[in-house]
């Protein structure tokens, strides 16, 4: 019961029942504890003797957690490693299960072929046949003639088998051979006379009737004029209008479900049919839709109408003609609960200037509307992600993302937190004032959580970028933030700042910026005041994405670079002596000898060598492993071959395997 309980707990919740007991916390370190901390010491595995020693920790774990933390070793070791990743596979091994080789998935009890169905009773056939269809998306009914399906679901002895082989004949009637609409006429002539038959009937025939209005409006969809001989724009045009008039004489649930198989029927595209035919469909579609059904199913009749376009033209098309604007103005008769989702789609279909200030508008008036918060701060997250498009203007751009600051700047500092990430989205490339939008951005910021000012200052910085300028700015709301989420924000300066250092950035060697005269010296010292600004680990953790950013780019390494990344180093190893404490230095220092067995022949990598080795020498035995052996793979007859080998022979026994 307890391990039941504690799964559904925050990990501070665990923290505090832990310490109401002894027995308790004896429980929840064996469950919870205990796998957190093997799960966090395998990221930091860098040696065969680590590798061994993980392997032991999960061992001693509860079983449930074996598979899980076993995989995690494998691809930890597996995606770093190089010299060692034969020998790591060798080692887990035993612990991954084996995957099984040409698995298919068979469907139970179903015959594999149409002659073997024909050969099963008349109910168990049609049945068979009407899965057959739908899994086959209508590639069997080339099989038999048409007549033959048809004449099999009549003879079907319970009417919701013939009804169920009916629907999925008509649904795909057009996939066989879309070179010939003979098959697609007679199929959907066939299903609107059932469907009048069962009209008659009244309401007990009500869903079997609604299941073939559905099937006849989704084979609307795929038979395009065209594509089908025989098949006119006319006759297109006729059965939607009839499908339509149907579903208005059914029940609002019923209504419902045979406008959204229509609402994906209408085209809206240039050439099948025009837009100015196919614009009153959709408006009396999304009309009926508005009127007729309850808020929550019109709801979804309108964003069936636009979920399922996809192609650039009947994008362009709909909002060219107005009608995403028509549609957001029907939104604004609903609840706007019941409307996100489709103001999304309708923002992202207008994707150009003249196109998205109308809809936009539409939206911003429903989110202000609007009374729960929940719904007001998801559209107003759409608005703050929408508020430019391709070609708008900045005053334009910069006009919506005042409206939405005016719009969110009393709302409590809980829901404005979670809406910054927005707010700060593409700000510097659009807006007509960067500096002015910064600063009544980070107002947004002053009331929420010490993390969320963080991540807001992190915006901030990324939008003005690491302009000399800025530096003074940069450094005085940094040094304003608590201790312990400073490095948040630190972060993306310190990546700007790293990536002009090693030359991937923008070159500002010796260069005059608005009278800053900017030196690598000059970039190198505001990185490192920056680094001292955190504490150890957070400094550890900068300098591996640093490290990390670098290793995707090889090219912008160099022994100057290498050098300083040592001296930083060198500063975590003197705070860290104790082998647990040993984690960001491992993996930097493992990197960095993989560097320079590959960049042996360049220009000052024998500096790199004294300084790098040092500090492998300052690393603890079962650390070494990953480092040793990448100098090994490049090492050569440089002058530090006999160091290299001399730490090798420290390395623990399951280090030395590999010769």
């Amino acid at each position: 019961m307890l391990e039941y309980v504690a799964t559904w707990l925050h990990k501070a919740d665990k923290v505090r029942l832990a310490r109401v007991n002894r027995h308790i916390h004896a429980v929840m370190e064996r469950l919870f504890t205990a796998p957190a901390r093997v799960k966090d010491r395998i990221r930091w595995t860098r040696s065969l003797t680590q590798l061994h020693a993980r392997c032991a920790e999960i061992a001693a774990l509860p079983k449930p957690w074996h598979a899980a933390l076993h995989e995690r070793l494998f691809q930890c070791v597996t995606t770093r490693w190089r010299i060692l990743d034969d020998e790591a596979s060798r080692i887990l091994a035993p612990f991954r299960p084996a995957v099984a080789a040409g698995t298919r998935i068979q469907h139970a009890g179903r015959p594999a072929f149409v002659t073997d169905m024909l050969a099963l009773p008349l109910g168990d056939c049609s049945r068979a046949l009407a899965a057959c269809v739908s899994d086959s998306k209508g590639s069997v009914l080339a099989e038999m003639p048409l007549r033959q399906w048809l004449a099999i679901a009549d003879d079907a002895p319970d009417e919701q088998d013939a009804i169920a082989l009916l629907a999925a004949i008509g649904t795909y009637a057009s996939a066989p051979d879309r070179a010939s609409g003979t098959r697609w006429l007679e199929t959907h002539a066939c299903l609107f006379e059932r469907q009048q038959a069962l009209a008659s009937r009244g309401e007990p025939a009500c869903a079997l009737r609604t299941k073939l209005l559905c099937a006849s409006a989704l084979g609307l969809e795929e038979a395009n004029p065209g594509d089908l001989l025989g098949v006119t724009v006319a006759d297109r045009r006729a059965r939607w209008d009839a499908l339509l008039h149907c579903a208005t004489e059914l029940p609002a649930q019923s209504c419902a479900e045979v406008l959204m198989a229509l609402g994906r029927s209408v085209r809206m595209d240039a050439t099948h049919p025009l837009p100015e035919t196919s614009l009153p469909r959709w408006r009396s579609l999304a009309d009926i839709a508005v009127q007729r059904l309850r808020p929550a199913d019109a709801a979804r009749v309108l964003l069936g109408m636009v979920a399922h376009v996809v192609e650039p033209e009947e994008r362009c098309a709909i909002a060219d003609s107005g009608m995403a604007a028509y549609l957001a103005d029907c939104a604004m008769r609903l609840d706007a609960s019941l409307c996100v989702e489709l103001c999304e789609h309708l923002l992202s279909i207008a994707d150009q200037a003249e196109r998205l200030e109308s809809v936009w508008s539409t939206v911003f008036r429903l989110a202000d509307a609007a009374r729960d918060m929940s719904v007001k701060a998801r559209l107003a997250k759409l608005l703050a992600f929408r508020v430019d498009a391709m070609d708008t203007r900045p005053a334009d751009s910069t006009r919506r993302w005042n409206l939405v600051h005016g719009l969110i700047k009393d709302w409590p500092p809980g829901v404005r937190e979670a809406l910054l990430p927005s707010m700060v989205c593409n700000l510097g490339r659009w807006h007509a004032d960067p500096e002015g939008a910064v600063s009544a951005y980070l107002q947004l910021a002053t009331d929420v959580s010490d993390r969320g000012k963080a991540s807001a200052l992190a915006g901030a910085i990324k939008t003005l970028g690491a302009h000399p300028r800025y530096w003074d700015l940069h450094l005085a709301r940094v040094s304003a933030l608590p201790a312990p989420v400073r490095h948040k924000a630190v972060e993306p300066l310190a990546r700007s700042l790293f990536n002009v250092m090693s030359g991937s950035g923008e070159m500002w060697r010796d260069a005059v910026r608005n009278g800053h005269l900017v030196t690598i010296d000059v970039v190198r010292e505001q990185l490192e005041r920056l680094l001292d600004m955190l504490t150890p680990g957070q400094r550890g953790a900068i300098l591996l994405d640093l490290t990390s950013a670098a290793t995707y780019t090889r090219w912008t390494w160099n022994a100057e670079v290498a050098l300083w990344l040592l001296a930083q180093v060198r500063k975590l190893l003197a705070h860290h002596q104790l082998p647990g404490q040993q984690r960001h230095e491992i993996v930097i220092v493992t990197a960095l000898a993989r560097w320079a067995a590959d960049a042996r022949d360049e220009t000052g990598v024998d500096t790199v060598y004294p300084p790098l080795l040092n500090a492998i020498e300052a690393l603890h035995r079962e650390a070494r492993g990953g480092a040793v052996h990448g100098l090994l793979r490049g090492i050569g007859a440089t002058a530090w071959r006999d160091r290299v080998w001399a730490l090798y022979d420290t390395l623990p026994a399951a280090d030395r395997t590999i010769g």
